[in-house]
């Protein structure tokens, strides 16, 4: 036997049926892994290389890549930009010339005076193509460079191992 339309409409709208909906999608939206749940950027994408050999006793090793210029920023008082404080070997910013104590005063036309490494980080993996970066040297002179970024292996103090 069918039941009326009507009756399977005011079914559908007791109060039992508005707690359990949500409750359903609450409980599926748990049992998701966090991978799944979190897009990551699409202009920083973290892609595993090829297992390799560890460098003591021929352990494989599976190295994480990150797509940037390979510097690392950080914020000092009194400073007219953001200092640099780490330079990848290998990377694009160290075969230009960066240098640690190097002061960047803008990213693509951006004035770095007053934000934080992360802010400068995120102008950066934002940016498609050519990165422009004005920067004072350790003669105090300014300087500006073109960039491309690259793909590198991440440094090790990024990687958590659990």
């Amino acid at each position: 036997m069918k039941r009326p339309a009507d009756f399977q409409r005011r079914d559908a709208e007791t109060p039992r049926a508005r707690f359990f909906f949500p409750t359903l999608l609450a409980l599926l939206a748990l049992a998701t892994p966090l991978s799944a749940r979190v897009p990551r950027h699409p202009a920083l994408p973290m892609l595993p290389s090829p297992v390799t050999t560890g460098p003591t006793a021929g352990e494989p090793s599976l190295k994480r890549l990150l797509f940037g210029l390979g510097v690392g920023f950080e914020r000092f008082a009194g400073a007219q930009g953001m200092g640099i404080t780490r330079v990848l070997p290998d990377s694009p910013a160290s075969r230009a010339g960066l240098a640690v104590g190097c002061m960047v005063t803008e990213i693509n036309g951006i004035v770095t005076a007053g934000r934080t490494g992360e802010d400068c980080a995120r102008i950066i993996q934002s940016t498609f193509g050519p990165i422009r970066l004005k920067y004072l040297d350790a003669n105090q002179q300014e300087k500006t460079l073109k960039l491309r970024k690259a793909w590198l292996p991440m440094p090790e103090s990024r990687i958590f191992n659990p």
